[in-house]
């Protein structure tokens, strides 16, 4: 048996916080289901990486396969193209964002204001903690083609359900407004769009209070809002892997 492991590497949601190594070279005795599942976890790892460097159209098969240090016939004995890898790692990453919020939402307490806060701050703690995988998701989704904008689409409206309660208190007539819960989301987006863009994802749990008073205002009013975006947090969920 020959060879050394790399250097630890982690995927948000895949696997526990621990090192994602590269696998020694030769006869090593270890299961095939779990060769898979480190190569499938490091060529994602590399495909985040390389796009958050050098944007989505302009990354190669070699580029992923380099960074996870895999043969190029190892990679297409897992996916099909660049753009399958691309969508299994979007996919994954949004599950485990998913996951993550939805905790992170419902231990906040029991105001509904509170709970958009708790999910808020934990998204933007991810965003900080995997600025690759942000980037992947939140900018390079939308250079990816077709079926990552239409994957865009539905996480976006899968994520407005951490919304919805809000419109109970919404006058009659914007109760049933749908455009305000997407103009919500859409402005949630752009900021984020705009800060991991730069390479600034690590600064944005400092944007916490004004992006959870920008998400409560439509609902609450100035006053409401600013009082809830004020308040003392509530203490994080506890995290997923992340």
């Amino acid at each position: 048996m020959s060879g050394t492991a790399g250097t630890p590497r982690t995927f948000p949601g895949d696997a526990p916080p621990a090192a994602t190594p590269v696998l020694p070279r030769g006869r090593h005795g270890l299961p095939h289901a779990f060769i898979v599942t480190n190569q499938r976890r490091r060529l994602r790892i590399a495909i985040a990486e390389a796009c958050a460097e050098k944007s989505y159209p302009a990354v190669r098969i070699k580029d992923i396969t380099d960074g996870a240090k895999v043969s190029r016939r190892t990679f297409y004995d897992l996916f099909s193209d660049k753009e399958d890898c691309f969508l299994a790692t979007y996919d994954v990453c949004v599950e485990s964002v998913f996951l993550s919020l939805s905790r992170a939402y419902a231990a906040a307490g029991d105001t509904w204001e509170a709970r958009v806060g708790a999910a808020l701050r934990r998204l933007l703690e991810l965003c900080a903690e995997n600025p690759a995988f942000a980037h992947l998701v939140v900018v390079d989704v939308h250079t990816a083609g077709r079926v990552a904008l239409e994957r865009h689409d539905a996480t976006l409206r899968r994520f407005a359900a951490f919304l919805e309660p809000g419109r109970s208190g919404l006058p009659p007539a914007l109760a049933n407004y749908g455009p305000l819960t997407e103009a919500v989301i859409g402005g949630l987006c752009e900021a984020l769009y705009n800060r991991i863009k730069v390479g600034d994802a690590e600064q944005l749990p400092e944007l916490t209070q004004q992006l959870h008073y920008c998400t409560l205002v439509p609902f609450l009013g100035h006053s409401k809002a600013l009082a809830a975006s004020q308040s003392a947090p509530p203490e994080p969920a506890e995290s997923v892997p992340a």
